[in-house]
C-alpha cells in the first residue's frame, strides 16, 4: 500500500513539475560602487545591466539592457591597517514576459589596500623606541578604500521556468 501512494505521489510531481532550464547572462555594472560613498552595509539596487541578448533554443528570452537587480554589501576600513571591501552578487533580472528570472553566481569582490603591516610596524618600531608613547597612534592608520567601477563585466547564471 505504501507503494502505491509513493508511485502515485511522483506521478503527480512528475506531471506538475516545471522544467527549468539554466542560461549563462553577461552582466556589466552600470555605475561605480565605493566603501567611502555610501553609509549602508548593505543594500539591494539595481546598479547593472544584461551586456548582450540571451538566448535559449534560437529565442531571444532576456534582452540587452534589461535591469539588474544586486545586493552589494560594504565593509568599511578600520584601525590597524584593515581595509575597506565591496561585494556585489547579482540576483535577478527580468525575461522578455517581465517574469522574474533568479540569478546566481560568484560575488564578485573587492578590497582596498592592506596596512596592517606598516600600522603594526610604525607602532613598535616608533612607538616603543624613539615616538614612547606617541608612535602607539600608528595603529590607529586605516586601511584604503574599496571600488568596484562602473563597466566591470560578470558572468551570472539565470533559471529559466519552462
Amino acid at each position: 500500500m505504501k507503494f502505491i501512494k509513493l508511485l502515485f505521489l511522483l506521478t503527480i510531481v512528475s506531471i506538475t513539475s516545471i522544467h527549468a532550464q539554466t542560461v549563462n547572462v553577461p552582466i556589466t555594472i552600470g555605475q561605480s560602487v565605493c566603501s567611502y560613498t555610501s553609509q549602508a552595509k548593505s543594500s539591494t539596487t539595481q546598479i547593472g545591466m544584461v551586456s548582450a541578448d540571451v538566448k535559449y533554443q534560437n529565442k531571444v528570452v532576456i534582452t540587452q539592457g534589461t535591469p539588474v537587480t544586486f545586493n552589494v554589501e560594504i565593509k568599511k576600513r578600520k584601525g590597524c591597517g584593515v581595509p575597506a571591501a565591496v561585494t556585489v552578487t547579482p540576483i535577478s533580472t527580468f525575461d522578455i514576459n517581465q517574469n522574474v528570472i533568479p540569478l546566481t553566481g560568484t560575488p564578485y569582490t573587492q578590497e582596498g589596500e592592506r596596512k596592517v603591516g606598516k600600522s603594526v610596524g610604525l607602532a613598535l618600531g616608533l612607538g616603543l623606541t624613539v615616538l614612547c608613547p606617541f608612535g602607539l597612534f600608528f595603529l590607529c592608520m586605516k586601511g584604503g578604500d574599496a571600488c568596484i567601477n562602473g563597466g566591470t563585466m560578470m558572468v551570472a547564471t539565470g533559471t529559466l521556468q519552462m
